[in-house]
């Protein structure tokens, strides 16, 4: 099994995250006085992103919580035992190496990643011989795709595709992402990540060359997996 890792990074002015993408477009969809007001900031002006300082509060939130599940499941060993027992271990041996925190492993549930990998899509990532975790990619493209009151200026859009590998039966390349939302409605699910998934299908399959045959949610409290 061979495990990849790709970057693909431009130097320009205007940056926006594939999330912050999406909730913008939501904004306009929902609440157009304060799209505007968005729209009109000077194309100059940075938005700058980090991820959350966890040791700032005991507190931890669902992105963050989400944040650690995504930190954990870029880690683990694939080729390694990947039980129940097996990945408790695993998270054991990142605390060892500071990886992540200890208080951050006790409130990580193992049991529902331990059955990611029991379930039918977990079990073709194992059996794929080409795997791509943790992408990052940037792409520049045209505001308007995504928000009407944009004329022919450009953002510049930047992510992290959790995981793309290819089915080592029917060679299909498929697009996964790992949500650590609430249980709901699947629906729901598909509308509030439909840009996102459609963005990271775009990415990859303009600056990897590869066409995507299938794109997947992984709803990891649920066990679920969403067909996009």
């Amino acid at each position: 099994m061979t495990t990849r890792k790709l970057c693909f990074m431009a130097d320009i002015r205007a940056k926006i995250s594939v999330t912050e993408l999406k909730r913008r477009a939501e904004l306009e969809e929902d609440f157009s006085e304060q799209f505007e007001t968005l729209q009109n900031k000077k194309s100059g002006k940075k938005i700058l992103y980090r991820r959350p300082d966890f040791e700032r509060t005991n507190k931890i939130s669902g992105s963050e919580y989400g944040t650690i599940v995504h930190s954990v499941m870029q880690m683990l060993d694939l080729n390694s035992d990947l039980s129940l027992e097996g990945i408790k271990t695993q998270i054991s041996e990142m605390v060892d190496k500071k990886l992540i925190l200890p208080e951050h492993a006790k409130i990580i549930r193992v049991k529902n990643i331990a059955e990611f990998f029991k379930s039918p899509i977990g079990e073709r990532l194992l059996n794929s011989d080409e795997i791509y975790r943790e992408l990052p990619f940037s792409r520049l493209i045209p505001a308007k795709d995504f928000f009407k009151q944009a004329g022919e200026e450009k953002i510049f859009i930047q992510g992290i595709i959790d995981l793309l590998f290819q089915d080592s039966a029917t060679k299909n390349w498929i697009l996964l992402d790992y949500k650590t939302d609430s249980p709901a409605e699947d629906e729901i699910f598909k509308k509030r990540y439909k840009i996102q998934i459609q963005l990271y299908a775009q990415a990859i399959e303009n600056l990897l060359g590869l066409k995507i045959a299938e794109k997947y949610l992984y709803m990891i409290s649920s066990g679920k997996t969403i067909e996009m």
